[in-house]
């Protein structure tokens, strides 16, 4: 049973990862140290739900915007976002009970709610990120977002569909949206997390 209180020492963080717009959920829930980097969680998030990564990706907690900082000046500081190497998963959850929204490929538009469920005490002989939970498969790259999805899933599902085999080809065989593997999930975070990049001053409040 997952602990409600914090321990004293050396937490990590179960979160709970909900994709926005997709029925059945598409969902993983993973164990993070508060101490990791935004720009780390966020790959920590592509590798748990299985985004090939290499899109535009924020944090957003009400008004506050997480992620590669912004080059143009922004008088109203509507839309500037905050350079997310240089703060933590910690500081983002500060608030337990906040709204926390990731957003990947601002083409598609892919929203996740992130959920911090409970703190737990670090195992030492654990390595984290680590997928502990999870539902379905991440849909595919470059599709469309939540609409062009769920058409390409109607495509995939009906063979008399005059794009059923071109669709099928462009995802390179069968695809089933029910699958999932804990497995392959913590394999994709091992592999992503060996590809890090160089660590930047963090911030603190």
């Amino acid at each position: 049973m997952p602990s409600k209180t914090r321990p004293r020492q050396d937490p990590v963080f179960r979160i709970k990862i909900t994709l926005r717009h997709v029925r059945p959920a598409v969902w993983r829930r993973i164990l993070v140290p508060p101490e990791q980097s935004l720009s780390e969680f966020s790959r920590m998030i592509e590798a748990a739900m299985g985004w090939g990564g290499g899109h535009l990706h924020d944090f957003r907690v009400g008004k506050e915007i997480y992620g590669e900082p912004d080059e143009d000046e922004d008088p109203y500081l509507l839309t500037r976002r905050h350079d997310d190497r240089q703060f933590e998963v910690g500081q983002l959850f500060a608030d337990p009970k906040a709204s926390v929204v990731y957003t990947y490929d601002f083409g598609d538009q892919w929203e996740h709610d992130l959920k911090l469920e409970s703190w737990e005490k670090r195992d030492p002989a654990t390595t984290y990120p680590l997928c502990v939970g999870g539902a379905r498969a991440c849909p595919p790259d470059d599709c469309g977002g939540p609409p062009g999805y769920a058409d390409l899933l109607r495509t995939v599902r009906n063979p008399a569909d005059p794009e059923h085999d071109a669709m099928l080809e462009w995802l390179g065989g069968a695809f089933n949206p029910d699958s999932f593997s804990l497995e392959e999930a913590n394999l994709r975070l091992a592999a992503r997390m060996r590809r890090r990049r160089k660590p930047v001053k963090r911030t603190r409040p």
